[in-house]
């Protein structure tokens, strides 16, 4: 029998070490083009410079009974990856819906990687691509924007509230500054805010903590004799949870969408002042948290209304044990 001799084993830790360089100079050779690719291909969106085509990808040789669905598909993936991608629409046009725009229709591109990497690059190749236009007219008249300082001051006169009564403003920095605040404040001088009412080393510990701020809002909100959300944030649906909770105290749910049309009718002199405020009366008078069931659908948790803002389910239980206390 012929005998092998026995590598030494100072060969054999380098032949080791020389299959272990050579792996990791395959993997940055493999990191290093992706890398280059990714460069280039961003490169030459922001110049606006055609993109390189694109190799077509073949059928595997071993795709079985599948292989000419497989072929099949590959090659309408190919093809589509040679089309020039569509127009995209105007500007004005772009992004006004999820699926008027060519960024939004995704649903027959989603299946091929490629159609779908030549549409982003089209859309990012126009300079506003991260503009999102909002028709803010729209968007009031439908309820969906907090009352303005004008606005809100016009309500609150409308549903009897004194010039007297002191008005706690739950919120951070306001949009605009102090100015924004100067219709409300003629018709109702004590507008206060945390502030004003805690002293410099009061607050001095909350003021680096956005969070700790908002729960001074909070309590200040809960013990309120009357409490008005303008927008229905989670914070506002929390605080009306907590005071039906602790005895339906009153809070008066705005119905935006309709306070927005009788605005306009009384700015355009089709109301006058008396019409408006009974009108705004009315219009609320169903809406100041008394006892109510919660509206619940089935399977459409994103439908129905907000558990915390109304959790009716524990009210009785919580009312009873108040009282026992």
């Amino acid at each position: 029998m012929a005998k092998h001799k026995a590598s030494p084993p100072g060969a054999v830790r380098r032949r080791l070490g020389g299959a272990g360089a050579s792996a990791v100079g395959w993997a940055l050779r493999v990191a290093t083009s992706i890398v280059a690719w990714t460069l280039l291909l961003h490169l030459f969106t922001f110049l606006g410079i055609p993109r390189p085509p694109l190799p077509i990808a073949r059928p595997s040789c071993l795709g079985g009974r599948n292989n000419s669905t497989t072929a099949e598909a590959v090659a309408a993936a190919g093809e589509a990856a040679h089309r020039a991608p569509p127009a995209l629409p105007p500007r004005s046009e772009c992004f006004s819906s999820p699926s008027s725009g060519i960024l939004g229709s995704w649903g027959w591109v989603s299946w091929n990687r490629v159609p779908l990497l030549a549409l982003l690059l089209a859309g990012y190749a126009y300079p506003w691509w991260k503009e999102k236009e909002v028709d803010s007219e729209k968007k009031r008249l439908e309820g969906l924007c907090p009352l303005t300082p004008e606005e809100t001051t016009l309500v609150l006169k409308a549903l009897g509230f004194p010039r007297d009564t002191r008005i706690y403003t739950a919120s951070g920095e306001i949009y605009g500054g102090e100015k924004r605040l100067a219709a409300l404040k003629t018709e109702f001088p004590n507008v206060v805010r945390k502030e004003m009412l805690l002293s410099d080393d009061e607050l001095r510990p909350f003021q680096k903590h956005s969070t700790q701020m908002a729960a001074l809002d909070y309590l200040v909100s809960v013990a309120s004799d009357v409490f008005i959300p303008s927008n229905d944030g989670n914070m506002a649906k929390v605080v009306e949870g907590h005071r039906r909770f602790t005895g339906f105290h009153k809070t008066i749910q705005l119905d935006r969408k309709k306070l927005v049309e009788l605005i306009d009718l009384f700015e355009d002199q089709e109301l006058s002042w008396e019409e408006f405020s009974v009108a705004v009366k009315e219009l609320h008078m169903g809406r100041m948290s008394q006892p109510t069931r919660r509206r619940v659908i089935p399977g459409q948790p994103k439908e129905e209304d907000y558990f915390y803002a109304n959790p009716h389910e524990c009210l009785g239980p919580a009312r009873k044990r108040m009282e026992r206390w």
